[in-house]
């Protein structure tokens, strides 16, 4: 729909005859590219997730857990619901007492219990459940949820942004990590042809994540021969 829009203003400018019609056009324009949300985004203040509490209708919250409630004419005492005494005999704990050789011991049951895990548990609005945790839902801003800290257009624009960002962690460690074995020697990734990694990351599929991989799988066998080539000579 947005596109759709941004394609009748452009197309309006192009024919509008006046300045002030394209002016006019040009604020709508840019309003509307304000507005548009980013394809892959930061959570602000990250979101390290909250503690639900509430429970689904007909149990209720003891601690991190949801405890179902007792049937009518019984109540809960100590994890367990006890059923009440019937009319004319007295409350003796697990027993219900009217004489002697009349008495019974009570009905119990264990009630069943719901931890924070459980798909059932609802969270606080604009939020979602996952694992344990409730956290800021990107839905509520036209994107989607990618991990519990960031926000993508699409699945695609998740998983690119995800593997670009491994891959540039996992290439400074090793740069890092072959400085410090050749006391600041060169530094064997400095000219790697990183377009694998661009290319890869702009194709779907098998395709894109074996191009990836192969690329890090070269970056560990370089980084590895020169370390031993390294310390050989420093020997």
């Amino acid at each position: 729909m947005h596109k759709l829009l941004l394609l009748f203003l452009i197309a309006s400018i192009s024919s509008s005859t006046t300045d002030e019609s394209k002016e006019i056009i040009t604020i709508c324009t840019n309003s509307l590219l304000s507005s548009l949300p980013p394809a892959f985004c930061w959570k602000k203040g990250a979101d390290a997730g909250i503690i639900p509490k509430n429970c689904p209708k007909g149990f209720i919250r003891k601690a991190a857990l949801c405890e179902e409630k007792c049937r009518p004419n019984y109540r809960f005492i100590a994890g367990l619901c006890y059923q009440n005494c019937k009319s004319g005999y007295k409350d003796h704990g697990l027993t219900c007492y009217s004489k002697f050789f009349k008495w019974y011991f009570k009905h119990s049951y264990i009630p069943k219990r719901l931890t924070n895990f459980d798909k059932r548990i609802t969270c606080p609005g604009k939020m979602y459940h996952s694992g344990a945790l409730c956290y800021r839902d990107c839905r509520i801003i036209g994107l989607q949820n990618c991990g519990i800290g960031t926000c993508a257009i699409d699945g695609k624009t998740c998983k690119d942004n995800v593997i670009n960002m491994v891959v540039t962690v996992l290439t400074g460690g090793l740069n890092m990590l072959t400085k410090v074995f050749t006391m600041g020697g060169k530094k064997p990734f400095a000219n790697i042809d990183t377009s694998l990694i661009n290319t890869g990351i702009d194709k779907l599929g098998n395709e894109h994540m074996n191009n990836i991989f192969k690329h890090v799988k070269q970056v560990l066998a370089t980084g590895k021969d020169y370390i031993h080539k390294e310390a050989y000579k420093k020997a």
